[in-house]
């Protein structure tokens, strides 16, 4: 009874699917996007529905990916994920809507699968890569679906912001090019 469990567990979690628009939304048709986990030891409890991955852990979803020492997943009663708490050498690569790759780490990450929310806890860092932004903090809540960031510090680490003001000039720049329309000269 364990083996099947454990194997229900398993098949849950590398089934999620997701929805593609194709041909510039004129067609809708549904695409499997498969959740890989992988790890030196998996130990799933049907009493507790969780399933505990240890040792070298990476999970893989489209583009996302997550490593860290121990990966604790928490099943809904339908046995689908529904929270995800990384610890020990934490860290993720994600893509945003608009495909910008951020990278960051943290003592300990907590993914909420239900609304998409990324919580990192103690020694927070999230970095834009290829791009000199980056947040430190005591706590960092991402939300790549929604595009928001909060922030939290303590008086002994406080929230700390580094941005590259060219790069936000440039697209200043770019916005107000694309909003000034020429004018036409009137014959």
């Amino acid at each position: 009874m364990r083996f099947l469990w454990c194997c229900l567990v398993f098949m849950s979690c590398f089934s999620m699917s997701a929805k593609n628009i194709h041909d510039k939304g004129l067609k809708k048709e549904a695409k499997r996007e498969l959740l890989e986990i992988t790890g030196n030891q998996f130990v799933a409890n049907d009493k507790t529905k969780t399933a505990i991955i240890q040792g070298n852990v990476q999970i893989k979803k489209g583009k996302d990916r997550l490593f860290a020492d121990k990966v604790s997943v928490f099943l809904n009663d339908k046995r689908k994920p529904e929270r995800y708490e990384a610890t020990g050498n934490t860290r993720f690569n994600i893509f945003t809507e608009d495909n910008r790759e951020i990278s960051g780490s943290a003592n300990k990450l907590i993914y909420n699968a239900l609304n998409g929310e990324y919580r990192l806890l103690q020694n927070a860092v999230v970095k834009e890569v290829g791009k000199s932004n980056v947040i430190t903090g005591d706590e960092i809540i991402l939300n790549k679906t929604k595009g928001y960031a909060d922030v939290l510090g303590s008086t002994k680490r406080p929230a700390k912001f580094v941005f590259d003001m060219e790069d936000i000039n440039e697209e200043n720049r770019k916005a107000k090019q694309k909003t000034q329309k020429p004018k036409q000269e009137k014959p």
